[in-house]
């Protein structure tokens, strides 16, 4: 196998890697493997899927303390083991800061009295000791729901539990990675615990039905908290009034991205609206006969991302379907369909199609509705592998990858603009967080709140966020790590044949740096993903795009499909 993580103590050296279901323990006087199944047990169940991150840092990091006994430090805490006896737990992770993802465990040893010392990939040294004064579990406790396993909320909770180590929080997932759950079965289970009065504190609203828990009265009014919160931090606030209802905010977003396109300025600029975009991917064709225009083959990935600029305008202000603004959506989608698939080379379509299965197996069948998947690959267009690209820019070193487009040799003329749909100033949002209201925290909830939006949060998250402090931080580069002409990094891959593509990133250049930020300061529509109403309209657009029905028929199709579920 490939160890990644060697330790000794006397006579037993303990080996473990990606080759291995759990650690093994080898005694090199006897030469021959110690068996415990205890250990085995325990690291299949907690840790299957451990990383070792190149020997940099650990999932879970093993050593031996003074004592001979063996102690294994991850995101569930830290536990003690003696070979062959049970598993002892000194740390809980969900009370330290071993369970935040934010913090890759580089090494630990045992001190004098249990106490140990810790060494984070951030550099972070940290000291954890015994206090008999505090409770094992704190009494105060806090629960947290989202439908999908967050890492943004794993980060958020772990820095507040480290701040307020006299509360608990507690993370419910509604569907966990092995449950099996449906979604429907999972709002089923909310709703019902909501309904009971034993709902969470805190949901996070990604995937779940907004609007109607909003009109349902299900989620606490947080107009007057965050007119507080606005005196003491210096928020995006036209990014969070943008999910005003009515007057009143219920909920709020923690980070968030745009939607942009990027080709020859040739094309770009003459993309004003998407009748436009089709017109000008129409002479893309007609210049690169056989080339891939855009990398996506499939009806419902090209619908997906294009939707964030348009979804908005697919619903009318009383909650009914625009028939109007959905039947432009899928007349133009089928032209720039079309345009992209007239012609395009075998080779193309394999390469696609080899894409396509790998994120089946990986994810699912319905990838192309994951949006986190349609961020741009520069490397492609700088490859001459697509001739124009659609996507998404959520964090800075991805705007700093597709800056650096223009900088490369012979794409000088590349344009960068926020996509062009049916909607305008929008900005995608994820881990956005409402408070239930019937909770009995409340207030411990607006706590946990503030903190989210507090500048040590928003940086911990990584992404553009509400936070401008935040915000300034994470664009912000020492220096000393820049090269000549400001390069800051550099990407390469090498393709199915053997071609080596590689690219220089530069950090951005002052018009550049000012040209996101004004996004972050005129966008005011939100695109908030409506699972149900998109896969309807995916589904049926497909077909119109495909042929195998009329415009007509895909819009009644929609319709039949989408009245009982607006109603509710």
């Amino acid at each position: 196998g490939r160890p990644m993580l060697v330790q000794f103590w006397e006579n037993i050296m303990l080996i473990d890697g990606y080759d291995f279901e759990a650690p093994l323990l080898y005694d090199m006087e006897k030469k021959e493997y110690v068996e415990d199944d205890v250990l085995t047990d325990f690291v299949k169940e907690q840790a299957p899927d451990r990383q070792f991150n190149g020997g940099s840092w650990y999932d879970l990091y093993c050593f031996f303390g003074e004592d001979g006994s063996l102690y294994l430090a991850g995101e569930k805490g830290l536990y003690r083991h003696v070979i062959g006896e049970k598993m002892e737990q000194l740390i809980d992770g969900n009370l330290s800061r071993l369970g935040s993802p934010r913090y890759g465990i580089k090494g630990m040893v045992m001190l004098e009295n249990e106490v140990f010392l810790a060494v984070f990939n951030s550099g972070k040294i940290v000291r954890f000791t015994y206090d008999p004064n505090i409770p094992s579990v704190p009494e105060e406790r806090l629960k947290v729901y989202s439908l999908e396993e967050s890492y943004s909320i794993r980060t958020a909770i772990a820095i507040y539990q480290i701040a307020n180590p006299n509360v608990f929080v507690e993370y419910e997932i509604g569907r966990g990675e092995n449950n099996g759950v449906t979604r429907e079965d999972a709002l089923k289970k909310l709703n019902t615990q909501i309904m009971a009065g034993e709902g969470p504190d805190i949901l996070m609203m990604d995937d779940l039905p907004m609007d109607s828990y909003i009109e349902k009265g299900l989620l606490l009014d947080l107009t007057d908290f965050l007119e507080g919160v606005f005196k003491e931090e210096e928020l995006y606030e036209n990014l969070i009034r943008a999910f005003s209802y009515e007057g009143s905010i219920y909920t709020v977003p923690g980070q968030v991205g745009f939607p942009v396109m990027l080709g020859r300025e040739t094309y770009v600029s003459q993309m004003k609206d998407l009748a436009s975009v089709a017109d000008e991917i129409e002479k893309i064709r007609q210049d690169y006969s056989e080339k891939d225009i855009l990398g996506i083959c499939s009806e419902k990935a090209l619908m997906k991302i294009f939707a964030v600029s348009s979804a908005p305008a697919w619903k009318k202000e009383n909650g009914e379907i625009n028939e109007g603004a959905v039947a432009d959506f899928l007349m133009q989608m089928k032209r720039i369909y079309d345009a992209q698939m007239d012609g395009i080379g075998q080779k193309w379509l394999e390469r696609y199609e080899s894409t396509s299965n790998w994120y089946s197996e990986q994810i699912g069948e319905d990838w192309a509705y994951n949006l986190e998947l349609y961020g741009l690959n520069t490397l492609e267009y700088v490859g001459d592998y697509t001739q124009f690209m659609v996507g998404m820019t959520t964090y800075p070193y991805g705007y700093y990858d597709i800056t650096s487009a223009a900088k490369a040799k012979g794409f000088e003329d590349t344009m960068l603009v926020p996509m062009v749909g049916q909607s305008s100033n929008v900005f995608a949002s994820n881990t956005i967080l409402g408070i239930n209201a019937a909770s009995a925290k409340k207030e411990l909830a607006e706590d946990f709140l503030k903190d989210f939006l507090g500048k040590e949060t928003q940086v911990s998250l990584g992404e553009f966020g509400v936070n401008k402090a935040a915000f300034d931080e994470l664009l912000t580069v020492d220096s000393k790590e820049l090269g000549e002409d400001n390069q800051y990094g550099c990407m390469a891959m090498i393709d199915e044949d053997g071609v080596e593509v590689d690219l220089d990133v530069y950090y951005p250049e002052e018009a550049e740096l000012d040209m996101l930020k004004s996004w972050m300061a005129s966008a005011d529509t939100p695109y908030i993903e409506d699972t149900v109403f998109e896969k309807t309209v995916f589904e049926e657009g497909a077909e119109y795009i495909k042929g195998n029905q009329s415009l007509e028929e895909a819009l009644d199709g929609i319709n039949k499909q989408l009245s009982i579920y607006i109603s509710e």
